[in-house]
């Protein structure tokens, strides 16, 4: 939003208001055109993306499917609803079992004795458009399995 600060036209990004002895954060603006209210500009922090946890291990005895605990991709600021997309940036390709919702899982199926690795990335998208990644590091690794 611009507004016109002692003769110059300044940009503004954040706006606080004083209401009932406090400093409030703005969330939008509004105007009245034709008896009808409508929104002339809003206050959005920039999004942010954090995952639940940075790196998933998982390991097993003998060969068979390894399965990772969930991720939970959190944005913060935006506005939503927010879309999110999970997608191999290297390494193993593992099962992603929701590519396209917030938390999601990682599955693969391991030869006895063996050890794979990869990177996975959650990118989430905002109802304005603007987006925010986060990489999260995915470790399966299989132990010889001693018979009886």
């Amino acid at each position: 939003m611009r507004v016109l600060d002692e003769g110059v036209w300044r940009d503004v990004a954040r706006a606080r208001v004083y209401v009932d002895g406090a400093w409030r954060e703005m969330t939008e603006v509004q105007v009245r055109e034709d008896n009808a209210w409508s929104v002339a500009t809003e206050f959005i922090d920039d999004l942010t993306l954090s995952l639940s946890r940075p790196s998933l291990q998982v390991i097993i005895s003998g060969s068979g499917l390894a399965a990772t605990q969930p991720v939970t991709a959190n944005p913060a600021g935006g506005r939503g609803p927010f879309t999110y997309q999970w997608e191999r940036v290297n390494g193993v390709f593992a099962n992603i079992t929701a590519p396209q919702a917030a938390t999601t899982q990682f599955s693969f199926f391991l030869p006895s004795n063996s050890f794979f690795e990869g990177i996975y990335r959650c990118t989430v998208t905002d109802a304005l458009g603007a987006q925010a990644s986060q990489n999260v590091s995915v470790t399966f690794e299989s132990i010889p399995s001693f018979g009886r």
